[in-house]
């Protein structure tokens, strides 16, 4: 199949140093030959074989096509050749083979485009599908859903293993090299969020709260929401788009707590010493439930102040925050 490869002949220099006897000529790859290695790439899916392996440091290696074009004299050099298969990964893309493009995308070494790929695939899947009754056609859906946000986090999470977790790494000198580092920050939050939301959907509210607090998304304090404001406004897209379940897991974290600490502490307050609760933790149940509401109030503002996807999501933790009043 690749002796036909390439097509675009000698070029004239090239041709004229053979005939003096200087070299061999350059060959070029023509337009069809590009697109018969793309066809050839994805109607196989060999990407090892035909395009090498992605080592340990982040950077391309082996492949039959790298060995054949050299051995040619093609033009084509490691960066065309990345060229190449950034191409087949947009065709890919363009066919609905997403995770094949991703494939041909980290060959590529095209990790901006990679990351910018993954992460609006985490960001479509920070949600725990929902399960419904059982046999139904939803619950099908649902473990689709569920399998499909399993395999793209399991990717995920080895893509931060090998290149982003140990230091400078060879994907983080090219996200720098092509001004991409917030796409590596936006990434690891993305990640972090679905933790978060892992939380939500197991009922460990107080876990889940602690670790959206420590992402700092959320204002603490009335005084911070202004800044935080602005600080919504330069989140990536993907991150803005499902600002809206955020701030609805948010106030349901401090909802349930509230509604916890509220039913163990019986209601009381701090002069009441009734059902046996010593005066001291009462008060102590007390001052959380207000941190509770004084937090969910913030979070109100805050929600009132910033463009979110879905319509009825401040008229709801506006309801749940008053019934923690």
């Amino acid at each position: 199949y690749l002796v036909l490869v390439p097509d675009g002949g000698p070029t004239p220099t090239s041709a004229n140093h053979e005939l003096q006897g200087q070299k061999r000529p350059t060959l070029v790859i023509g337009r069809q030959a590009r697109k018969q290695i793309q066809r050839l790439l994805l109607e196989t899916r060999a990407f090892s074989l035909l395009a090498g392996r992605v080592s340990s440091d982040g950077k391309r290696e082996g492949g039959i096509l790298s060995e054949h074009f050299s051995g040619m004299n093609a033009s084509t050099s490691p960066a065309s050749l990345s060229s190449l298969l950034s191409d087949a990964a947009q065709e890919s893309l363009q066919q609905g083979s997403v995770s094949d493009a991703a494939d041909l995308l980290a060959l590529a070494g095209r990790y901006g485009a990679l990351l910018s790929l993954l992460n609006r695939e985490l960001a479509n899947l920070l949600i725990v599908p929902p399960q419904q009754s059982k046999g139904g056609s939803s619950d099908v859906a649902a473990a689709g859903d569920a399998q499909t946000r399993q395999f793209w986090r399991d990717a995920a999470l080895r893509f931060h293993s090998a290149h982003i977790a140990n230091g400078r790494t060879h994907v983080l000198e090219v996200l720098e090299a092509e001004d991409n580092l917030a796409l590596g920050s936006t990434f690891q939050l993305i990640m972090n969020l679905m933790v978060y939301f892992d939380r939500c959907h197991e009922g460990l509210w107080e876990e889940a709260w602690l670790l959206l607090d420590n992402l700092q998304l959320l204002p603490r304090s009335e005084n911070e929401i202004s800044r935080y404001v602005d600080t919504f406004h330069s989140f990536d897209s993907v991150v803005k788009q499902s600002f809206h379940n955020i701030v609805l897991g948010a106030m349901e974290a401090l909802h349930n707590q509230h509604m916890m600490l509220k039913s163990v502490g019986g209601g009381i307050v701090p002069s009441n010493t009734s059902n046996n609760v010593p005066t001291a933790f009462a008060g102590t149940v007390e001052q959380r439930l207000f941190e509770l509401r004084r937090r969910a109030r913030v979070l109100v503002t805050f929600a009132g102040l910033i463009p979110m996807h879905s319509v009825d999501t401040k008229s709801r933790i506006a309801q749940m925050e008053a019934y923690m009043m």
